[in-house]
């Protein structure tokens, strides 16, 4: 009951920054860089991927900001971005600029920033 109350929530916070079905679209360039788009937000920068411990890190903002996250595949069509969940907040305020008194969103990271090794994110369909 907890798991499916923190997903609701995570799913509307989601939605804040317009993290949506169909909202999110990511192209990994063959030449290292990324494009992606959230909502009506447009994303680029570069990729490092890292085999060992299936980490995707991204570089954004000339280099001013990054991100990594875990990476598994679903099936052929799927892949899940996982990022820790205490880092989660600052992947999204990176994205869109939030304010803190979002309390929606605040009181998810905050739950969820609660327990150690929890992972949040997104599934992406090819």
């Amino acid at each position: 009951i907890a798991a499916a109350n923190c997903k609701n929530k995570l799913d509307n916070a989601f939605q804040n920054v317009g993290i949506k079905k169909g909202g999110m679209s990511l192209t990994l360039n063959a030449d290292k860089t990324f494009d992606m788009k959230v909502g009506s937000h447009d994303y680029t920068g570069t990729y490092e991927y890292n085999s060992s411990n299936q980490g995707l890190t991204f570089s954004y903002l000339n280099g001013l900001g990054t991100s990594t996250a875990t990476i598994s595949r679903s099936n052929e069509s799927q892949i899940q971005m996982l990022y820790e969940a205490k880092k989660l907040y600052s992947v999204l305020s990176a994205m869109k600029s939030l304010p803190v008194q979002n309390t929606s969103f605040g009181s998810v990271i905050s739950l969820l920033g609660q327990y150690n090794g929890i992972m949040a994110g997104v599934t992406m369909q090819k």
